[in-house]
């Protein structure tokens, strides 16, 4: 999870560059959930991801070290998590970051796990109303390519 957080933030960075500098690709609106989509649902990305790595890059030095390591030893396991397992997920990064304090009461977690779907679900409608215009957008243009060569064969058999 950590290595697809880092390429989702480096990937949206760049791609957040390539939009302000005008090299983004004509006809493609640049969005940033069309760049996170790629790495994880959106509502993962904000409920997960970001909630939970955001907050290890802030304040939590050693587990980011931690989670920067290919491998780890079963000392540094200890060392870290208090604990040593074969596999460390989601579960256990937030109880870790809970003990210290890093995240807020349950209430309050449960809050902006609430605002994070409901904000996931607006970029999902969006996302939709966005599809449909793009396909009208490409069922007029199918309209116009048609028609220009009706047109044109209409000329050319008047020409005759």
């Amino acid at each position: 999870m950590w290595a697809k957080y880092l390429e989702g933030v480096r990937a949206v960075q760049a791609a957040k560059l390539l939009s302000n500098t005008r090299r983004w690709p004509q006809g493609l609106h640049y969005r940033e959930e069309l760049i996170i989509s790629i790495f994880a649902p959106k509502s993962t990305w904000y409920r997960s991801f970001k909630s939970l790595f955001s907050t290890v890059e802030a304040h939590a030095p050693e587990m980011k070290a931690w989670l920067e390591k290919d491998i780890t030893s079963r000392q540094e396991d200890m060392d870290v998590w208090g604990y040593s397992v074969n596999e460390y997920g989601e579960a256990d990064l937030r109880d870790w970051l809970g003990q210290r304090g890093f995240l807020g009461s349950k209430a309050a977690e449960e809050a902006a796990e609430a605002e994070s779907r409901e904000q996931a679900d607006r970029l999902e409608r969006l996302e939709q109303q966005m599809q449909v215009q793009l396909a009208r957008a490409r069922q007029e243009q199918a309209e116009q390519e048609r028609a220009a060569i009706y047109n044109r064969k209409k000329r050319k058999n008047t020409r005759r």
